[in-house]
């Protein structure tokens, strides 16, 4: 935990990373009280290439809030990477 709360990482690295990341998807809930919402949105403003997704009346545990929309998002980002890294070669 005390990793996850002191971790940072520069907007030049966010930058350099969202460059060399086929698909990047940043989601967050809405009312997160573990990883303050505004720290994805700062990952954001530092990845312009990256997809941002706040979802309403969410919390930490996102993945089993909305089970089917943050599976269909896994399943969609694995397809939209899998495109854009064969798209590369």
């Amino acid at each position: 935990m005390a990793a996850g709360l002191t971790h940072r990482v520069s907007g030049d690295r966010l930058r350099e990373i969202s460059r060399l990341i086929p698909k990047v998807v940043i989601a967050t809930g809405d009312v997160d009280h573990i990883v303050n919402p505004e720290k994805s949105r700062f990952i954001k403003a530092n990845m312009p290439e990256a997809e941002f997704i706040e979802l309403a009346d969410t919390g930490h545990a996102i993945h089993l809030q909305r089970t089917k929309e943050v599976n269909g998002i896994i399943a969609r980002v694995i397809r939209e990477g899998r495109s854009r890294s064969l798209a590369l070669q």
